[in-house]
């Protein structure tokens, strides 16, 4: 990897890449939706540009880059790495272009809607050697069931702040699930261009063919049981709003 004037061109890494869909309890829409979409990122992959920014908005290499994905991967304490729905497939295709950002998304459990996109993303996250967990619906009364196993499981997640909506805010419930954990909170965006949106309200950002990705990693926050779950969401929003005007302003 190198910097924004001298960005690095794919090359599709990895055999797990190329692995078949997973054969998952899906709907038959739902397996050629998610067969079609891994496809399709495996192509764009094949032909995109990529780079990082540091939490200032300034261009970095693999030097500073892969040594913290690699501390984030193998740290003792977990880490919640947190995004906006809309980077949602800029993160699948980094995941396909970045071998040390593979490997740390192999570490961390990614929760998903039960959605036909969030059951088709599941798969898609097993074929690339991942795990993940579907939570219900908000307002699904088992989804509280739900992220109370995900508690008591520990561990490392991935997790769209806004998944479900309202889209681009931060509500206290990823505060909580940082706490329960005992986590980090990451904060993380990627921007892709070219590239169409997908769903009007969400507004899903689709990587187009020679794209080019620019991702960019917030400083750690740290929560506690018991701290101002709503200053602690109100930072988080802060630091991915900076962030996403940051790789942004990249093109």
């Amino acid at each position: 990897m190198q910097n924004l004037a001298r960005p690095l061109r794919s090359s599709t890494i990895e055999s797990a890449a190329e692995r078949r869909l997973p054969e998952l309890k899906l709907r038959p829409l739902e397996v050629v939706l998610a067969r079609t979409v891994l496809w399709y990122l495996r192509q764009v992959a094949r032909s995109s540009e990529w780079a990082w920014l540091d939490s200032h908005g300034h261009a970095v290499d693999s030097a500073e880059v892969n040594p913290r994905l690699l501390g984030l991967a193998r740290r003792g304490q977990p880490v919640l790495l947190s995004y906006y729905i809309a980077d949602a497939l800029g993160v699948a295709t980094l995941a396909l272009v970045h071998g040390e950002f593979l490997r740390l998304m192999r570490t961390l459990r990614c929760l998903v809607d039960d959605t036909a996109a969030g059951r088709g993303s599941g798969a898609i996250i097993e074929s690339l050697g991942g795990r993940y967990t579907l939570l219900p619906r908000p307002g699904d009364p088992d989804r509280l069931r739900v992220v109370q196993s995900v508690m008591a499981g520990g561990g490392s997640c991935a997790f769209p702040v806004d998944g479900g909506g309202p889209y681009r805010q931060v509500g206290t419930g990823v505060i909580g699930l940082a706490a329960a954990l005992n986590a980090v909170i990451v904060p993380f965006a990627v921007r892709v261009a070219p590239a169409g949106t997908f769903a009007p309200q969400s507004r899903v950002r689709v990587p187009l063919p020679r794209c080019r990705l620019v991702a960019a990693m917030g400083d750690d926050i740290r929560v506690v049981r018991g701290g101002n779950r709503r200053a602690a969401s109100a930072a988080l929003k802060e630091a991915l709003d900076g962030l996403s005007v940051a790789v942004r302003g990249a093109f």
